[in-house]
């Protein structure tokens, strides 16, 4: 059965010229999240001292008021496995549905048409990212 093996525990990361008013804020994971997918019939496991953004949802405020600061556990998972093309075995589409498998599990974000929406984002635009990360061996 799918779940997380580990909970998210991760402090603000501070960048250079950091303050506590910067909008776009990253995240250092302090212990490892591990996370056991049935769609890869695998676990995943997230280093500890990995470095993400949670969820990249635009600082617009309509937008990051209903979107911003949900699914924080299974976008990490995602991340992860944008920068790590090996572990879906070079499959974004199976990144993109391990994602909305993690977020159907935890019900983060609670409601079924915000995790849709989710998905469809990084379904049809996560092409960028995906295309920044991976490595070939």
């Amino acid at each position: 059965m799918a779940r997380f093996i580990s909970s998210l525990r991760a402090e603000k990361e501070c960048l250079e010229n950091c303050s506590d008013k910067v909008q776009f804020s990253r995240w250092r994971l302090t212990s490892p999240l591990a996370y056991k997918s049935d769609l890869l019939d695998d676990s995943i496991v997230v280093p500890e001292g990995f470095s993400t953004d949670y969820a990249s949802i635009p600082r617009l405020p309509v937008v990051y008021w209903l979107a911003g600061n949900l699914a924080n556990a299974p976008a990490v998972l995602h991340d992860w496995m944008y920068s790590n093309h090996w572990v879906t075995k070079g499959s974004k589409l199976l990144a993109d549905k391990i994602f909305k498998e993690a977020m159907d599990l935890t019900k983060d974000p609670p409601s079924a048409w915000k995790r849709l929406a989710f998905y469809h984002s990084v379904l049809w635009l996560g092409w960028i990212a995906w295309n920044r990360g991976g490595r070939t061996s």
